[in-house]
């Protein structure tokens, strides 16, 4: 533009008015043909946006995806070994509860419920923290139906507070999803909900 002045400056008049009336049209063709070039950029900007977010789409994909084969990579022995378990046991599944402190108790405990395909269910609870003096509590599976299964010894413990206590079945213990540890009034010392292992 200041090129354009400097060059007008020294031009003659009938060239400038020659350039006036030829700059007339120019800015008379001036917004369509910038509004076309303004679309053109628009679209160019869009379709580098588009591509770069696809790009960015891409690489984070990308990196979910390593991320989760590393997490099956790292998974795949102890499948392998939970399943070798199972198959050795006869066994369709292992499921745990962590056994949580019940009114005020200050006990804790875990319990492990074998499924078995060939009639040998088995539950092993285990609990810490028993006070000192008592010396047996009860433990009950009980089912969403409401069913329970009282183990038929009583958990026994020692001078240091750790008992366990167990039951070897040929029932069907793929129902029962709770495990209530009490003491010998009745009272609920630990508790857990059983989930798959």
């Amino acid at each position: 533009v200041l090129a354009r002045e400097w060059e007008e400056a020294g031009a003659s008049p009938a060239r400038r008015s020659r350039r006036a009336e030829a700059g007339a049209e120019g800015a008379a063709l001036t917004p369509i043909a910038s509004r076309r070039r303004a679309a053109v950029w628009l679209a160019a900007a869009a379709a580098l946006a588009l591509l770069a977010g696809s790009l960015a789409w891409g690489a984070a994909g990308r990196s979910e995806l390593a991320a989760a084969e590393r997490t099956l990579a790292a998974a795949r022995p102890d499948a392998a070994a939970y399943r070798a378990l199972l198959g050795t046991l006869d066994g369709r599944d292992v499921r745990v509860a962590a056994l949580l402190p019940q009114g005020g108790a200050l006990m804790s405990g875990t319990a492990v419920l074998y499924d078995s395909r060939s009639g040998e269910s088995w539950v092993l609870v285990l609990c810490r923290g028993y006070p000192s003096g008592s010396t047996e509590a009860f433990v009950t599976l009980r089912s969403a139906s409401g069913r329970a299964i009282r183990l038929p010894a009583p958990m026994r413990f020692d001078a240091a507070g750790n008992g366990s206590a167990w039951l070897v079945t040929s029932a069907d213990l793929t129902g029962f999803d709770r495990v209530t540890v009490t003491a010998p009034g009745g009272r609920a010392l630990v508790a857990g909900t059983v989930r798959a292992a």
